[in-house]
């Protein structure tokens, strides 16, 4: 019997210790107050970002345009000129062979004069 004392005490802590109804729907809706406020900051800094991230991705396309245009028409004029330079050539090419023609042919009639003359004295020796 006179443990009974101590076994309701212990039984009315035990209680104690345990949440209410109340407070386990007060701490439950606390978590849930709590969870939908950090959703609201995330979605709020979300929507603040996303522009900027956007934006930033566009002047990062933009850029990567204007330096592809950039070398586009680098690569097209050093073509050009290229092609240019090709045809200079050729044509200087030509003109030289075209005056060389002349040269050519009086140095053969040269050397067969000459080659004519050699073998004519040698044949008068003989």
């Amino acid at each position: 019997m006179n443990n009974e004392p101590i076994e309701n005490l212990n039984q009315t802590q035990s209680a104690t210790n345990e949440p209410s109804f109340v407070e386990q729907v007060l701490s439950s809706i606390g978590d849930h107050a709590i969870d939908a406020a950090f959703d609201t900051v995330v979605d709020k800094i979300s929507s603040i970002a996303k522009p900027a991230i956007d934006a930033a991705g566009s002047v990062a396309n933009t850029a990567i345009d204007v330096a592809g245009s950039a070398a586009s028409t680098a690569i097209d004029t050093a073509g050009a000129a290229a092609n240019t330079a090709i045809d200079v050539a050729g044509s200087v090419a030509e003109k030289a062979i075209d005056a060389a023609g002349p040269v050519i042919d009086q140095a053969i009639d040269a050397a067969g004069e000459v080659a004519g003359g050699i073998i004519g004295g040698f044949l008068d020796g003989l």
